[in-house]
């Protein structure tokens, strides 16, 4: 992914002739949650926020997913991810939130063990 000048959004981030006539009614797919997020983009969303978007994919393409959100990360979009796997914050979080039946039990960076 590149930026665009003068932006810290990335200028090209999915390749949009792949996606030209997807149809969104279909099941939910690496695709489909490439889509959506490259629509947000589009739009110029400031902020990307991101409600479960591996669910329902196999783990290969959870991982392509997750790196693609975390590229866009990279290039400098603010990214706010909700997931029930653990294990998907802690591979792209940069600052985590762990809540607990209602409030915040714990928040901070990430840290590597």
């Amino acid at each position: 992914m590149t930026k665009s000048s003068g932006s810290n959004r990335p200028s090209a981030p999915l390749p949009a002739d792949n996606f030209a006539n997807y149809s969104l009614k279909k099941p939910v797919t690496r695709g489909s949650q490439l889509v959506l997020i490259a629509r947000a983009l589009a739009q110029g969303a400031p902020v990307l926020v991101i409600d479960e978007t591996t669910a329902s994919l196999d783990f290969g393409n959870q991982a392509l997913v997750l790196t693609e959100v975390a590229s866009l990360s990279g290039d400098g979009l603010t990214v706010m991810l909700s997931t029930h796997d653990p294990d998907h914050a802690l591979a792209i979080g940069t600052q985590v939130v762990l809540p607990h039946e209602g409030p915040v039990r714990a928040a901070g960076a990430r840290r590597r063990h």
